[in-house]
């Protein structure tokens, strides 16, 4: 079983890699317009620039077990490209979806999540590959079809949360005080004392995971029939665009966590949740603002 798999992930790397070289080569050799830096630190210039993102693009392995799971800093990138070369970027990014593809289902085979992370290390170290970053791996490359006038990077944290009642939370309190040991039994008590008095429709939120931040671009760009077009996306990876004869260079803008620059005041949708919890035994439960 392990073999069989280890080589159809041999397969689809095979595809993919030539492809991502393909690209590599053509970053190298460009002389659009490119903007690269890393964190906090300085833009780079011209052809170093180019040569960093160039890196970032073969960045699909990480460098030693000790750094598995490690992300590097994020790196705001974009960069201009002959249009004769989007049909190449779409390539790559069918092979990735293809990648993408087998990994979710070699994950649904598993009873669970730790299950699944077993099997995929099994493979990958089977096909050679115990280094490989899936996720750098299978992260799509986008292509604007036309120059961007501006591109904006900010940071979009999100927490899945559903809508409970307080009657919920008691409930998973009786349910963790079947599980607690004796000692513990005194704080359940305190705990339903508490929230006695307390009408148990009350509305609260429940937040089974920890918030995940994400880095994403805002851009506005022009196509060739003068359209101006506004979108957001995801921007781990460089945002590819098609030279033209008219050379304009987007107006960029980077988070304020980067620049030190304080966001506006009441920019982004404010939380109706409270980092309140509803009990101390109940970490993942929160009251909603008044």
């Amino acid at each position: 079983m392990i073999a069989g798999l280890a080589l159809e992930c041999e397969t689809l790397l095979a595809r993919l890699q030539p492809l991502l070289d393909q690209l590599r080569n053509h970053v190298i050799n460009s002389s659009g317009y490119v903007y690269f830096q890393e964190g906090t630190e300085p833009p780079l210039q011209d052809q170093e620039a180019r040569l960093a993102i160039a890196q970032h693009l073969s960045e699909m392995r990480y460098p030693g077990p000790e750094q598995i799971g490690e992300q590097p800093q994020d790196r705001f990138m974009a960069l201009a490209l002959p249009p004769a070369l989007r049909p190449l970027i779409e390539e790559i990014n069918r092979a990735k979806k293809d990648l993408q593809d087998w990994h979710e289902s070699l994950a649904r085979t598993q009873p669970n999540a730790y299950a699944a992370a077993q099997l995929n290390r099994a493979v990958l170290k089977r096909a050679g590959e115990p280094l490989l970053n899936l996720q750098m791996a299978e992260r799509a490359l986008l292509w604007l079809n036309g120059q961007p006038v501006r591109l904006s990077w900010h940071y979009n944290t999100t927490s899945n949360s559903r809508r409970k009642t307080l009657g919920d939370a008691l409930e998973a309190l009786e349910k963790l005080a079947d599980k607690l040991p004796d000692f513990r039994l005194g704080d359940v008590e305190n705990a339903r004392l508490s929230l006695a008095s307390i009408p148990l429709n009350t509305p609260v939120a429940h937040r089974p995971s920890k918030p995940i931040t994400h880095l994403k671009c805002q851009y506005r760009y022009i196509d060739t029939g003068g359209k101006a077009t506004r979108g957001i996306c995801y921007a781990k990876n460089p945002i590819f665009y098609p030279t033209s004869e008219i050379v304009e260079t987007p107006t960029i803008t980077l988070p304020g966590e980067v620049t030190g620059k304080k966001r506006r005041q009441g920019a982004g949708r404010p939380s109706l949740i409270s980092d309140i919890p509803v009990c101390p035994l109940l970490p993942t439960w929160f009251w909603y603002k008044n």
